[in-house]
């Protein structure tokens, strides 16, 4: 082990590992369920975050080397696969821009004109604004968008939470009517059936990240002590900020007229317009907006440098391999853009914002499900295929716990990618046929690219 090697304190990998997971849309999509969300954050924790953050910090302390989780599947089981487990993440980013770039175009509209929030032109027509702008600054490397993102992440994220909980605990406390009702009842009142519950793929979605998390895992003093404490601890934190947060939308918007794509600003608008302070309501719309810009324009940039491993080791075409005089992957740039900008055609045919939003989030989660199913088979397979090999952390329990938690991640995997084909009950989908076509040939199309990729390579090689 280096002495030069930087060391991480708990508190800073905590951080690193709250800022990775919590999400402002993923707050408001939750909110669908009032006070019925504690129980499914709660499932999500205990059966999907904590057990891949653990898996994930044993796979990086064993292969540390750069391409992530492209590494663990290729020494898993060859580099086919190393791509299609890269590829995977790769897609998932790319086809939740448009989610992102929604949600910007939603915030957005309440520093002009709340009602633009439910113009399906008006969030198409900023979608693909967003969008090729972000792509744009990408051009320029990380010389642009890295200096965006700290402070992006607090002002983005972090404030925006803290002072809509702060602004709820003052409402509730003066006696104001609620939209969500805290009994026990009401903790099970919007989990009646399949249907009620097929939006908890958006929340797996929202509780990924694990894996980066886990890139820093050597970089701890003592990775099996450290490592744990920083997950359990940064999973309190999480799960206590995205209640709440959820909670302070959910009791002042009702379900009927929750955008999914707004909910945070019309809660904004509730609280401020109570307490007199209208004027701030642009403001935060135009700050919150600027701030996501940031983190989403890292995220963009980040996405490819996976893909471009799998490039480097002769898997992916070369041709996407072109760098310009920034160290910009350009190629890949342009084909993130036309794919989102594809993707963002949902807004035009979909019957209302919410339930374009949906389907195209709904997408992303289940190619994210196919992926972390892909996750825990690797974990074991490595853990069986290569005992030698040193791991700075190891999951207690030896192999009974490691089946044990991929068996869990795994069957709630599967069972949550199924029930999301379900249309949900919360908002209007429009006819079930397309609903359930459109994800079926989402998949079907993003997971056959990898497999044409492989079997071309194969070809060539002859």
């Amino acid at each position: 082990m280096s002495n030069n090697r930087p060391v991480l304190g708990l508190l800073t990998l905590m951080t690193i590992c709250v800022a990775s997971i919590i999400s402002l849309r993923g707050i408001v999509l939750m909110a669908e369920y009032g006070f019925s969300s504690t129980l499914l954050y709660l499932f999500v924790t205990l059966t999907f975050f904590i057990p891949t953050a653990l898996l994930s910090a044993e796979l990086a302390t064993g292969w540390p080397q750069e391409g992530g989780v492209y590494v663990w599947a290729r020494e898993a089981f060859g580099r086919s696969t190393g791509f299609f487990a890269m590829w995977l993440v790769w897609i998932v980013r790319v086809v939740s821009y448009p989610v992102l770039f929604s949600f910007m175009a939603g915030t957005l509209a309440f520093a002009f004109s709340p009602s633009l929030a439910d113009n399906k032109i008006f969030v198409f027509i900023l979608t693909l604004i967003f969008c090729w702008s972000i792509i744009f600054i990408n051009f320029f490397g990380t010389k642009i968008s890295g200096r965006l993102v700290t402070w992006s992440v607090i002002v983005g994220t972090f404030l925006p939470l803290v002072f809509i909980i702060a602004l709820a605990a003052f409402y509730i406390f003066e006696g104001q009517p609620l939209h969500v009702s805290f009994t026990w009842h009401g903790a099970f009142a919007n989990l009646e059936g399949l249907s009620s519950i097929a939006l908890l793929a958006g929340l797996y979605l929202m509780f990924t990240g694990a894996e980066f998390c886990a890139l820093y895992a050597n970089d701890v003093k003592n990775p099996a002590r450290d490592y744990p404490r920083a997950i359990f601890w940064a999973a309190a934190i999480i799960v206590f900020m995205c209640i709440f947060g959820t909670l302070a939308v959910a009791v002042v918007v009702p379900q009927s007229e929750l955008s999914l794509i707004a909910g945070l600003m019309q809660a904004f608008k509730v609280f401020l317009s109570h307490y007199h302070m209208q004027y701030l309501i642009p403001v935060m719309a135009i700050l919150t907006t600027i701030s996501l810009f940031g983190a989403v324009s890292n995220l963009v940039y980040g996405t490819s440098k996976g893909l471009i491993a799998t490039a480097e080791d002769g898997i992916f075409p070369k041709f996407f391999d072109k760098h310009n005089k920034h160290d910009a992957p350009v190629r890949l740039l342009w084909a993130q853009g036309i794919i989102a900008t594809l993707l963002s055609l949902v807004f035009i045919y979909m019957p209302n914002v919410n339930s374009s939003y949906w389907v195209v989030d709904d997408a992303a989660s289940q190619l994210m499900l196919i992926f972390y199913v892909l996750l825990f088979v690797i974990w074991i397979r490595l853990r069986l295929k290569h005992p030698e090999v040193h791991r700075g952390y190891i999951v207690p329990g030896g192999k009974p716990m490691m089946y044990t938690l991929s068996a869990i991640g795994i069957l709630a995997s599967i069972f949550v990618f199924f029930v999301s084909f379900i249309p949900p009950s919360q908002f209007k989908t429009g006819d079930p046929w397309v609903f359930v076509g459109s994800l079926v040939v989402a998949i079907v199309v993003f997971c056959f690219i990898p497999l044409l990729v492989a079997v071309v390579r194969h070809y060539r090689s002859q």
